[in-house]
């Protein structure tokens, strides 16, 4: 979401951007990539502690993406008042992701804070790569990795990809 904020400041005439002020064009960057080292920390803990502390580290990750939400929901407002490719562009990107980014919020708020697990169908696995799926491979460690498989067969004469 900070890209497309970031993208919008650009892209958007001087005028707006004054309209729509300093804050509504606050990237968060540093305060994402503080918690996201928290958690990666608190992941390597064990015992009630550590699950608390990822708790309240979820809440405030959560807490910070909806803030970003809430900015991109004014960006659109005077995106859609704009008419040139720049803005129509963006637009669409914003409209893209802002559902996507969502149900990645509904997702975590399930599965860490309520502790419900998410079918697998209903996962939300990347929001740049859709065709991404659940790949498991019972590695020690890697028990589950995310990508897609192509088998490749050897046949007289070439190869065959599916």
């Amino acid at each position: 979401m900070s890209r497309l904020l970031r993208g919008a400041k650009k892209a958007l005439p001087a005028e707006s951007v004054r309209q729509l002020g300093k804050e509504l064009l606050r990237t968060r960057n540093r305060s994402l990539r503080r918690v996201a080292q928290r958690l990666h920390r608190i992941a390597r803990r064990k015992g009630e502690d550590a699950r608390a502390d990822l708790k309240e580290a979820y809440r405030k990750l959560i807490a910070i993406t909806q803030a970003s939400c809430a900015q991109a929901e004014g960006v659109l407002e005077v995106l859609r008042a704009q008419t040139d490719a720049g803005a129509e562009s963006l637009l669409e990107r914003f409209e893209h992701f802002m559902p996507l980014v969502e149900r990645g919020i509904e997702q975590a708020t399930r599965r860490v804070l309520e502790g419900v697990q998410v079918p697998a169908p209903e996962k939300l696995l990347s929001l740049f790569e859709e065709h991404t799926q659940i790949i498991t491979r019972h590695k020690a460690g890697k028990p589950r990795e995310f990508g897609r498989k192509v088998l490749i067969d050897e046949v007289d004469g070439g190869i065959i990809s599916r």
